[in-house]
């Protein structure tokens, strides 16, 4: 499984049902909070074989085990399943799609296939026994549409904060699907990593509650593709760190 990239993995299953191995870049390409970014490539017999994919991996000073990814996996399935809900509640042109990534484990001593990865010693961000994340690679011009404090792009996109507030109206207000960001294609919006808003605070570092939900209708304007959703009842609370273009987590409020 040679390459001249720098980062090689055993082979895993991906959704398709085949089973693949990916190489991917030393140097990451973007990085958030609490994450590195990294540019790779799809290897194996699949019909994903050759494409583009991003590597995630959580920086050193963060948790790295598989709970702190199951949360990540459970945000974008949660998202991805809302928007199948709204493409039947509002037929646009541009329906949403979320990234939900494979879940893989650094195993340098690994003599069988399976979910696993070889860290590379030059870099000391990855290493063994933790769990890393890959998706595919989203081409075309990246946006954030809104985050989850309440900024919203404000440059024509009416369907991220239309599609926010459908959400905590779908789910009677228990959740909110937010922190929108990814490529506006021309048949579809191609989107990764958002954040879900639960009650009981079920989707990580940043799903902040109710309060996260505040923060949104905090600053949310109605548009046309809202018409006919409800808003809170009675006061909306707010708190200084709302309305922030990048994503904020649990730990830093």
């Amino acid at each position: 499984m040679g390459s001249s990239q720098s980062n090689e993995t055993l082979e895993f299953l991906e959704k398709d049902g085949y089973y693949y191995w990916a190489d991917f870049e030393k140097t990451p390409f973007a990085e958030g909070v609490s994450r590195y970014a990294y540019k790779g490539t799809f290897h194996g017999q699949g019909p994903s074989r050759g494409d583009r994919c991003v590597v995630k991996v959580f920086k050193q000073t963060y948790a790295k085990h598989i709970t702190e990814w199951t949360t990540d996996i459970a945000a974008s399935k949660r998202a991805q399943e809302l928007a199948e809900q709204w493409n039947v509640y509002k037929s646009t042109t541009r329906p949403p799609r979320f990234r939900i990534p494979v879940i893989a484990k650094m195993d340098k001593l690994a003599t069988f296939y399976a979910l696993g990865f070889i860290p590379i010693s030059q870099t000391s961000v990855i290493g063994v026994n933790e769990y890393v994340a890959i998706e595919d690679f989203i081409t075309g011009d990246y946006e954030k549409f809104n985050s989850n404090s309440g900024w919203v792009n404000r440059n024509g996109h009416l369907f991220a904060s239309a599609f926010s507030h459908y959400t905590w109206h779908k789910t009677n207000g228990r959740e909110l699907v937010c922190d929108l960001q990814g490529v506006r294609k021309g048949d579809s919006y191609e989107l990764t990593d958002p954040a879900v808003h639960s009650l009981n605070r079920l989707y990580g570092m940043t799903d902040l509650g109710q309060l996260g939900m505040d923060a949104f209708f905090y600053s949310h304007q109605c548009n046309e593709l809202c018409y006919g959703l409800p808003l809170p009842a009675g006061h909306v609370r707010h708190a200084a760190w709302f309305g922030q273009r990048n994503t904020s987590y649990t730990f830093e409020l």
